[in-house]
């Protein structure tokens, strides 16, 4: 199936990814149970509800660096972040029992094989989802004990002043403060670089593909050498460089402008369809990354303290990024045909991340092909978990990266 087969955009399987994980919720599925259907709208309001108050608290945090209202459009945010995160978990047990179709789909498969490598790997799919499970579970448990106690640790230790000061200019921090301030900010960057990476993997393809080609046009650029960088006066002019040179340069000039024309052509038409594919959703995933971002950095440039409270609220972001990426990888997968071939929406999420070094070592994250596999049972949840492990390494070596460089400068 070719990427740029938009008739697969009709299908069940993206129709499902697209309306659950783009929040566009005001397109509810199509369902005659009440209780649904009122699930379902409750799951809409906490979405947007989320993104509008992120943005809401931005903006006050920017504008009214008010303590008393910043602690209320931050219980805000939290509450309806979290609120959203844990329907939509329910709605995906509930209503499509995607854990259970998965092993139901896989032992299906192992019965109707022969060969026993393939069973040894499925028998090992089925071991690998309980283990994988069990740690959903605990992120899941972690979000509902934290959204309880929160109440409680935020008057009882705010009330009591035990609260990490920011180190001011001249002052030594203790080990006990300049771990907790790292933690917090740790916590806080790897959430948001989770939740980057979580989106509907099919726009990230886009637009990473994209910035990937504009790389490669600025390395194309780059790898004339320096020494015959010259104006266009001095391209002609043979007397400065001599004429076997100049000629070598001009058509290593032109063999590059081919080149990064053709790589404009298909940045022309990845954003094209891009355009034609994602209407309002996309809008509101660049929002509500926005706001999440700026969240981050106000809480970074203008708290002046770390309380306990705050790192928890930190490690709950992080629960509920993990568990909304993890249930995005998997969902694909179960939602696709009996035949176990895997199409866009699930191969999309497949992380093939190639380390691209850009500058130093920031990482970029590529799509490794335009088309979708064709990918055995046996393979399905192997590659989505290993998709999965790597998008939360690569989480941590970028923030290691962003850390390593803020202290040299």
């Amino acid at each position: 199936m070719s990427f740029f087969n938009l008739d697969y955009f009709k299908c069940e399987a993206f129709e499902f990814n697209f309306r659950m994980y783009t929040f566009s919720g005001f397109w509810p599925l199509k369902t005659k149970n009440r209780f649904e259907q009122i699930l379902f709208s409750l799951f809409s309001f906490l979405s947007y509800f989320s993104l509008t108050s992120l943005l809401i608290n931005v903006v006050i945090d920017v504008y009214f660096v008010r303590r008393d209202t910043i602690k209320l459009t931050n219980d805000i945010c939290f509450i309806s972040i979290g609120g959203s995160t844990i329907l939509k978990t329910f709605i995906l047990f509930y209503k499509f029992d995607l854990v259970n179709e998965l092993k139901e789909n896989i032992i299906e498969y192992k019965n109707s094989r022969t060969d026993e490598i393939e069973k040894n790997l499925l028998e090992k799919s089925n071991k690998q989802l309980s283990l994988i499970m069990k740690v959903l579970y605990v992120c899941a448990g972690l979000c509902v004990i934290i959204m309880v106690l929160h109440p409680y640790f935020d008057s009882t230790i705010n009330d009591n002043k035990v609260i990490l000061p920011y180190r001011l200019p001249g002052e030594e921090w203790s080990d006990a403060v300049y771990v907790s301030v790292y933690v917090y900010q740790f916590l806080a960057v790897i959430s948001v670089v989770i939740n980057i990476l979580s989106l509907d993997g099919m726009f990230c393809g886009f637009v990473l593909r994209i910035l990937a080609h504009y790389n490669i046009i600025i390395k194309n650029f780059k790898s004339l050498d320096d020494d015959f960088f010259m104006t266009n006066s001095h391209r002609t002019s043979s007397f400065l460089f001599g004429k076997e040179k100049l000629d070598n340069y001009n058509a290593k000039v032109d063999e590059i402008l081919k080149e990064n024309i053709k790589l404009h052509t298909r940045i022309l038409h990845e954003i094209n369809i891009l355009i034609n594919v994602y209407k309002i959703p996309t809008l509101f995933h660049f929002l509500e990354f926005m706001g999440t971002v700026g969240s981050v950095v106000m809480d970074c440039l203008i708290l002046k303290e770390v309380s306990f409270i705050q790192i928890l609220q930190k490690l709950f972001y992080l629960a509920i990024a993990t568990v909304d990426s993890f249930l995005f990888c998997i969902s694909a997968s179960t939602l696709e045909s009996k035949s176990f071939e895997v199409g866009i929406a699930s191969y999309n999420i497949r992380w093939h991340l190639v380390n691209r070094k850009i500058r130093k070592n920031l990482l970029i994250f590529i799509m490794k092909s335009y088309r979708a596999p064709k990918i055995r049972a046996a393979n399905i949840f192997l590659v989505n978990l290993e998709g999965f492990v790597k998008l939360l390494k690569a989480s941590y070596d970028l923030v290691a990266f962003a850390y390593q460089t803020a202290r040299k400068h």
